[in-house]
């Protein structure tokens, strides 16, 4: 006879920083309930689906267990459409269980039994948006973010003209670059600036950090000081942050209680807890240099 509840956590490659912290998160919550918790990932997370290993996306057959009492899915990492279908195949099937969705809106996870939770990233843009035109007054800011068919790539541009309008700044749509929430992205962007393609702005900010390390990273190949020519900002605080120079100014995302908001509507939703009213968690602004920034007084390092 079962004796305890089991949350399943359906993610790809969740030896990710992001995901780890959601996966705390999900964890610390349900082990103040006596619930297990049971984690279904592929290794490798490809945009491909049999390539190297035919069988790797088979462990997500696991979903259709009869054992588990409520999943949590991870949705950003699954850059694979068919690992994605498949995913969403066997979770419709699960219909008699409450599902979470943890992270950006993916059409593909927009599932009839499923809460949809992420952190407020138009907010947390606005955020960075505001510290580079208050602290620095800067306004001739642009903005790399993600593929334009993606929701967060919008919703991350919408805080950037959220603050623009804010403090009366135009916007300016040429300012704005859509790349591919990877370093590729940042580089052809600091190339273009640096073969005079592009003239230089004040600033650039970045959708996510790892772009911004592209654009980072190409200059200081090419032995061009950034610094000299413009700030950068990133989103998001991945874990290799110091391997960059200069330090990347960025924001923290709390995805740890991302993740315990995740439980919580899970054992509300089986009326075991109320969960009360869930709010976006807010995350951490993290200066670095690539601001050139003195304002001691914001940096929550």
């Amino acid at each position: 006879m079962k004796k305890r509840m089991v949350f399943g956590v359906i993610g790809a490659e969740v030896n990710g920083s992001a995901q780890r912290e959601i996966i705390k998160g999900i964890i610390k919550e349900a082990q103040l309930h006596n619930i297990d918790t049971a984690v279904i990932s592929n290794t490798y997370n490809l945009n491909c689906w049999n390539y190297p290993l035919p069988y790797e996306n088979q462990i997500y057959e696991l979903i259709l267990s009869e054992e588990f009492d409520g999943l949590i899915v991870l949705s950003e990492p699954f850059r694979c459409d068919k690992p994605r279908a498949k995913v969403r195949e066997y979770l419709l099937q699960q219909k008699s269980i409450p599902i979470v969705v943890c992270g950006a809106f993916i059409p593909d996870f927009d599932l009839p039994n499923a809460t949809l939770i992420n952190t407020n990233d138009e907010s947390d843009i606005e955020y960075i948006a505001d510290h580079l035109i208050d602290d620095h007054r800067f306004t001739n800011i642009e903005f790399l973010t993600g593929p334009s068919d993606i929701q967060s790539s919008q919703i991350r541009l919408n805080g950037y003209k959220k603050s623009l309008k804010k403090h009366g700044i135009p916007f300016d749509s040429r300012k704005v670059i859509f790349g591919d929430f990877w370093m590729p992205s940042g580089r052809k962007l600091a190339n273009e600036y640096i073969s005079g393609q592009r003239p230089y702005p004040e600033a650039v900010m970045c959708a996510n950090d790892y772009m911004a390390y592209g654009l980072l990273d190409e200059f200081a190949e090419k032995n061009i000081d950034i610094s000299k020519y413009f700030a950068v900002t990133g989103y998001d605080y991945a874990w290799n942050r110091y391997e960059h120079s200069p330090l990347l100014t960025t924001y923290q995302r709390d995805r740890e209680q991302l993740g315990k908001n995740a439980v919580r509507i899970l054992l509300s939703k089986l009326q075991i807890t109320e969960c009360g009213e869930i709010h976006s968690p807010k995350g951490l602004f993290k200066l670095g240099t690539s601001c050139f920034c003195n304002c001691s007084k914001k940096n929550d390092e």
